[in-house]
């Protein structure tokens, strides 16, 4: 007889080592607000047993990620039902579900439902010996935070989406140039400092942040030459006399951001711009998707942990 409660090889392979491990560093359970119906929430708890069986057998991760997009469309589906949107007879696609929902959500929202949608048709269909588990390792609180935003009062999308323009108009000046970050009594030197989105939680504002450094680089011939940005979840964010103050949330510590004109900084850009423009365009690629799915995951986190 086969054993079941062998842990799949693959998970020690990302350093989770044990099953209290795998839990701890990966699991991701359903946090979702009061809006949601129960019947959902009771839903997602099939997705946390797949997620954990999957520690004995990875592949599962690729049933709990279908199950988690088949909630996504029963949770449209209650949406338009509280609504109390005229119905199609018979069978509807889950787009012309979607599109009914229209007046009541952003385009960012509705852009974010379609992907939802279409990974659904993909783990619906299923090819022999195709394998998607590794695809889903970040995915599970972004599905959670889809489920999530279906539920949400108008109001309370238009007034998240008017929070962030005003952010991203009063961060303007901080998104190109050359700046110190003061944090402590810690200085660094830094190109640009960007907003990608904000929530609000328990009527405070948490906004995750990019901050581009600049390194001493005169050539980039490795991933690893490459100047990574560093992201914060910042809070009490003020921005006044083209200096940005606000609180470091998993620091507990203030940061400041604020331009310089230091000549020696001033090089040291123009030394890494330098070295930046002349990489290949392979390191470039890798460098911008690592880039990429840093801020998303991060993002993704920011929703969750809001919730």
């Amino acid at each position: 007889m086969k054993d079941f409660l062998k842990p799949d090889k693959a998970w020690k392979r990302i350093q989770i080592n044990s099953e209290k491990d795998f839990i701890k560093k990966f699991l991701t359970t359903g946090r979702f607000h009061n809006k949601v119906p129960e019947e959902i929430k009771r839903d997602f708890e099939i997705v946390e047993h797949l997620q954990f069986y999957s520690y004995y057998k990875i592949e599962l991760l690729e049933e709990a990620f279908a199950k988690a997009t088949k909630i996504f469309e029963a949770s449209v589906d209650l949406r338009i039902q509280n609504l109390q949107l005229p119905s199609k007879k018979g069978f509807e696609n889950l787009n012309s579900k979607i599109i009914k929902l229209e007046p009541f959500s952003t385009p960012e929202l509705l852009k974010a439902w379609d992907e939802v949608r279409r990974l659904r048709n993909v783990f619906a269909h299923h090819q022999a010996g195709r394998s998607l588990a590794h695809h889903t390792f970040n995915a599970f609180k972004g599905i959670v935070n889809i489920i999530n935003s279906v539920f949400l009062d108008t109001e309370e999308i238009f007034e998240r989406e008017n929070l962030f323009k005003k952010l991203k108009e009063d961060a303007k000046p901080f998104e190109k140039g050359l700046f110190i970050m003061k944090i402590g009594e810690n200085f660094s030197l830094i190109s640009c400092c960007v907003p990608y989105d904000i929530v609000l939680k328990d009527k405070l504002e948490q906004s995750m942040w990019r901050f581009d450094l600049v390194y001493d680089k005169s050539v980039i011939r490795k991933f690893d030459d490459f100047a990574h940005p560093v992201t914060f979840i910042l809070e009490k964010v003020s921005i006044q006399n083209n200096t940005l103050k606000a609180l470091i949330r998993e620091l507990k510590t203030e940061v400041e951001i604020f331009p310089t004109e230091l000549p020696e900084a001033i090089e040291r850009l123009e030394k890494y711009n330098r070295a930046f423009l002349k990489a290949t365009p392979e390191l470039k690629k890798k460098y911008d998707e690592l880039l990429y799915n840093r801020i998303a995951v991060r993002i993704s986190e920011l929703f969750y942990n809001s919730w």
